[in-house]
């Protein structure tokens, strides 16, 4: 017995096998993409564990420096006035007793509305039409007998 014993099993086998080629082309070219860290933003601190700048110290070396002219400017020196502010002062006036202010509060006027009279109308039931023809004819059922 063979797998692929007809025409349509062999064609479809091999649509199969180049979807599934074609898939795992896709996957392993655009879809598994390795990215780069981003590079460090901000400051790097050195914590003392890097053997970075351990090295030989450096001998001071004396520069013979080139005297150096210094220009003097003439200083003007103004002279300040101070004006003294006006202080204002109020008086302020006070109590020496902690007497509590008496407070007139209003009473709230209370409206009463007039009580309106509800009339009930009487609204008669009415009668599906089916159960009137069956009440006219268990009537009519009476009156005969």
């Amino acid at each position: 017995m063979s797998v692929l014993d007809t025409k349509h099993k062999r064609k479809s086998a091999l649509i199969t096998a180049c979807i599934l080629a074609l898939l795992i082309f896709g996957i392993f070219n655009y879809g598994m993409r390795y990215l780069d860290p981003p590079e460090e933003y901000g400051l790097a601190i050195n914590f003392g564990s890097s053997e970075v700048g351990s090295g030989a110290p450096i001998e001071k070396v004396n520069k013979v420096s080139e005297p150096t002219v210094v220009e003097q400017q003439e200083v003007v020196e103004e002279e300040v006035k101070e004006v003294q502010k006006e202080v204002v002062q109020e008086e302020i006036i006070t109590s020496d007793t902690s007497k509590e202010v008496p407070v007139v509060e209003k009473e709230k006027e209370i409206k009463k509305e007039p009580v309106k009279k509800v009339e009930k109308e009487i609204v008669k039931k009415e009668i599906p039409k089916t159960q009137a023809k069956t009440q006219t004819i268990k009537r009519n059922a009476r009156r005969s007998q």
